[in-house]
């Protein structure tokens, strides 16, 4: 499925650049194929993996194999926004008489500005996560709950790139804000159990008031959803699965439910219901929602959400393939939107998949929010 929905639009992206850098310069025939070659490759770097592995799996390849290839991918996609626009100012020069011809020294421009671009994003994509200090109004916000702190991570891509060492420092990080909970919201792996046994062993030392939860993204079911589902259990995180619970939080009960991720169809499992996950809670208490996806949270809001985290979307990564990203996600990108009664927060997640290891202005987060009683609009000063 993959091949066939982007393996065109790889192909097209390496082409146009091959017709636009490299055509143009007066190379010798065995260096254009070779330019062509490199930049195919480059251009067609996922397709090429899953034909010569028979797998899109690339957890047995070493980091620096990883890291130099994500870096050629990521500049050759740089390669094509920037003849793009070179392609329309040319178009535009001649309108006005002028000729913008490409030289072997704008090609080396070019080529020289895309590495340094891919080798920016590959930096901020690697990067530790920020954190993000959010206060989150609710108009019928119980007193008890007044205060209550959530850390919020997602997408966190445990695996290749993201080993042992990382997953420390960020539950250090978190255990340091001393939270009153702490939300998952899928993705959370890029691998099996086997593989990535060491490099989830830190999540055991995650430390919340009312525990650890989290729901399942797509990249579990890749991975193996009811060995993981087991293994963050012994781990200490409980995942919901089209399923709640009720925490009691100072005498007031506070349910929080996770719905499963849509790829769970691909495998014959069970797929998101948000009914069954509401199904017999206390009528008047808040409820805040886990859904790996933002896709869908209409259908969450008409159900008496208060409060959904989401993920997935990695805040769109790049600037260029945001509009895509956006419109596979049912517009939501990136933050907090509301949606009738319901907050709904969309979180750029705090690692990403290794196949494509770059971020630009999107840099890694995770988030602690704090409740709070929205003071109406008559109250305030």
């Amino acid at each position: 499925m993959f091949l066939l929905l982007f393996g065109p639009l790889m192909a097209a992206m390496g082409a146009f650049v091959c017709w636009r850098l490299v055509c143009p310069l007066p190379l010798a025939t065995h260096w254009q194929i070779v330019w062509y070659a490199l930049i195919m490759a480059g251009a067609m770097k996922m397709a090429l993996f899953r034909l010569i592995r028979g797998t899109f799996s690339i957890n047995s390849l070493p980091d620096w194999l990883l890291l130099a290839s994500g870096w050629w991918n990521v500049a050759v996609t740089a390669l094509f926004f920037l003849l793009l626009a070179f392609w329309a100012a040319q178009g535009v020069a001649l309108r006005f008489g002028a000729c913008l011809p490409m030289h072997p020294k704008s090609a080396l421009v070019f080529m020289c500005a895309a590495m340094l671009i891919s080798a920016c994003g590959l930096w901020q994509g690697t990067a530790s996560p920020q954190l993000r200090h959010i206060d989150l109004s609710l108009a019928n916000l119980p007193p008890e709950l007044e205060g209550l702190r959530i850390v919020h991570i997602t997408d966190m891509h445990i695996g290749p790139l993201f080993h042992a060492p990382r997953t420390e420092e960020l539950v250090a990080r978190i255990n340091a804000l001393k939270p009153d909970l702490v939300c998952i919201t899928g993705d959370i792996v890029d691998g099996s159990v086997r593989e990535l046994r060491a490099d989830t062993a830190p999540l055991a030392k995650l430390r919340a008031g009312y525990g650890v939860w989290a729901c399942a993204g797509n990249h579990e079911y890749y991975s193996g959803f009811a060995q993981w589902r087991e293994s963050l259990a012994a781990l200490g995180i409980r995942m919901l699965v089209n399923e709640h619970a009720v925490l009691w939080i100072r005498s007031r009960p506070l349910v929080l439910a996770g719905v499963s991720d849509e790829a769970a169809a691909r495998f014959g499992l069970e797929e998101p219901d948000i009914g069954k996950a509401l199904a017999g809670i206390p009528a008047d208490a808040p409820r805040i929602v886990l859904a790996h996806r933002p896709a869908g949270s209409a259908a969450h809001a008409r159900h008496g959400v208060w409060v959904q985290f989401s993920g997935h979307t990695h805040g769109g990564q790049a600037l260029p393939i945001q509009p895509l990203v956006k419109a596979l996600n049912d517009s939501y990108l990136y933050g907090l939107y509301t949606l009738d009664n319901m907050i709904l927060y969309v979180g750029a997640g705090a690692g990403l998949w290794s196949g494509y290891p770059a971020r630009f202005a999107m840099p890694p987060e995770f988030v602690l929010f704090r409740l709070t009683k929205k003071v109406p609009a008559a109250d305030q000063p």
